[in-house]
């Protein structure tokens, strides 16, 4: 039978926290589902770990090489991928997989090329912070705009056909965010899904998004979407604006000292394009993420 959903899953120093791996893989129906692992080589262990959890599972293809980032890792996974849906997710957190299959079925029946539902936001430190983000948005004219501000890959389903030769950028950081604006979603139909697909988990030192060195790679996402955005039409300068400002900002607010003062130089080169160009984007977006942005958590 070919399989309907394609799962690549980058997988980098994760010796000893592959637990939520092993839950959901428990879930997954292989009759449909392929899941394919990419192993970025940074330690021996992972790697054995990865060897007991795929043994005896066929339909689980592990791939292991030096890729250097979550994207060149994902591209592996591309290159290998034949279902007709995509979906992409994290070693450490724990999808909604029964959900996540009943959207994509939605989003076939239904003619759509792309499918994203809602998330929970979980802290490893404290299981009482929490927060449920559903899209509440998608009739007001303003979908986009929670794209922006919470772009996060994994709650996104996507057709292999549109995705095409599009491939991942080898950034360590907002190369997701890149992704997303390349497949110009403004142009494609996309299926809203009403309930959460996705508990993502934040507290661990170890992730990329409490990497200072990491974070320096918004250096080049920045520049490549301002290029990108120079001659697309208004809703993709739109949404490419709010990626862009939402990096900014996070780099002027978690980055090094010199992580900033490139970032403030990046912004004055490409001055002309935000305030004479694309200014009302960028105005725009920079109102929005320091107006409306939401909290991650809420305690109960």
């Amino acid at each position: 039978m070919h399989n309907q959903i394609t799962i690549i899953v980058p997988v980098s120093r994760m010796s000893t926290k592959l637990s939520n791996l092993r839950h959901w893989l428990r879930t997954v129906d292989f009759e449909s589902i392929e899941v394919i692992l990419v192993h970025d080589i940074q330690d021996v262990d992972t790697g054995r770990e990865l060897k007991e959890i795929t043994l005896n599972i066929p339909q689980i293809q592990l791939i292991e090489a030096r890729h250097g980032s979550p994207g060149m890792a994902r591209n592996a996974g591309l290159d290998l991928a034949k279902s007709e849906w995509i979906v992409f997710w994290d070693s450490d957190d724990l999808p909604e997989v029964a959900e996540v299959i009943k959207m994509i079925e939605i989003a076939t029946n239904g003619n759509f090329a792309v499918a994203v539902g809602g998330f929970t936001v979980q802290t490893l430190t404290s299981p009482n912070l929490h927060s449920l983000h559903l899209i509440e948005n998608s009739v007001s004219g303003k979908l986009f705009e929670e794209f922006g501000m919470q772009p996060g890959l994994w709650r996104w389903a996507f057709r292999n056909e549109i995705i095409g030769k599009i491939r991942f950028k080898a950034f360590r950081m907002a190369e997701d965010q890149c992704f997303l604006f390349d497949l110009n979603l403004a142009g494609q139909r996309i299926y809203v899904h009403p309930k959460s697909v996705y508990t993502y988990f934040v507290g661990d030192e170890q992730q990329l998004t409490n990497n200072p060195k990491a974070l320096s790679d918004l250096l080049k996402s920045v520049p490549y979407l301002m290029r990108s955005i120079k001659g697309s039409n208004a809703s993709k300068s739109e949404f490419g604006a709010l990626l862009i400002t939402r990096q900014v900002l996070t780099a002027l607010k978690r980055g090094v000292l010199s992580t900033k003062i490139l970032m403030i130089i990046q912004v004055i080169k490409f001055f002309p394009l935000i305030l004479f160009s694309k200014g009302a984007y960028f105005m725009a977006a920079l109102k929005l993420l320091l107006t409306k942005r939401s909290p991650l958590f809420h305690e109960e």
